[in-house]
Formats: C-alpha cells, sequence, structure tokens
C-alpha cells in the first residue's frame, strides 16, 4: 500500500517527491534508533558513516531549496483504508487480524469467532 502511495497517479509530481521524501525521513528515524541500539550494545559508528542527524539536515535542507515540502507517511491501517484493492473494510480487516495474529495479539483471534453474515437464499 506505500507503494501505491508514493507512485499515486492522481497527484502532482511536487506531491509523490514530497511523499518521497517524507518516506525517507521516516526511514531515517528508524535508522536512528538502530544507531543507538548500535551504540548501547557498544558498537561505534566508523568515520566514514554519515549519521541519521546529519542525513536528515541534509535532505530537509534539500527540500526546502527545492521548494518542495515533506508529506509524512500515514499509518498501514490509513493506507490500507485509502489504498484498498477491496470493497468497503475488507483491506482495513485483514490487515488489522494479519498484523495482529503476526504480534501475538490476543483480539486477533477474535475474527475466529464470527462468522460472517451471508445472506440465505430463498
Amino acid at each position: 500500500m506505500q507503494a501505491r502511495w508514493l507512485l499515486d497517479g492522481s497527484i502532482t509530481a511536487d506531491e509523490r517527491i514530497g511523499r518521497a521524501i517524507g518516506a525517507h525521513l521516516a526511514n531515517l528515524r528508524w535508522r536512528g534508533k538502530f544507531e543507538e541500539t548500535l551504540t548501547l550494545g557498544g558498537q561505534s559508528m566508523t568515520s566514514e558513516c554519515r549519521q541519521r542527524s546529519s542525513r536528515i539536515d541534509e535532505l530537509k535542507t534539500n527540500a526546502t531549496a527545492a521548494s518542495i515540502r515533506h508529506i509524512g507517511v500515514p499509518s498501514t491501517t490509513q493506507l490500507m483504508s485509502d489504498y484498498s484493492l477491496f470493497g468497503g473494510m475488507t483491506g482495513v480487516m485483514m490487515w488489522q487480524h494479519t498484523s495482529g495474529v503476526l504480534h501475538a495479539m490476543e483480539w486477533a483471534t477474535l475474527a475466529g469467532s464470527r462468522r460472517p453474515s451471508v445472506p440465505r437464499q430463498p
């Protein structure tokens, strides 16, 4: 769904670039968390490694210079709703259930205790 959001043909090229910048910034924030974990684990970055903060600053500076604003990435649940290949809430339900199962969430078992309502034929 994120790829569909990034490549959405109904928006302008500047908006697509802004979305790509937003996705890259999110990636850099995750990278920063990993850098922190490495440091806490006693590892150090080599002098050739540019850390997250300098990469974020450079990306924002370049975006500002090009007059492009970054657009934050919506949650996966929101993307499943906005770009679902299915009607109604089916895509969101599938995503939430799959995520719940993969993360061992107790509530994900609720889907197994219900039956879909199907109209009976006369």
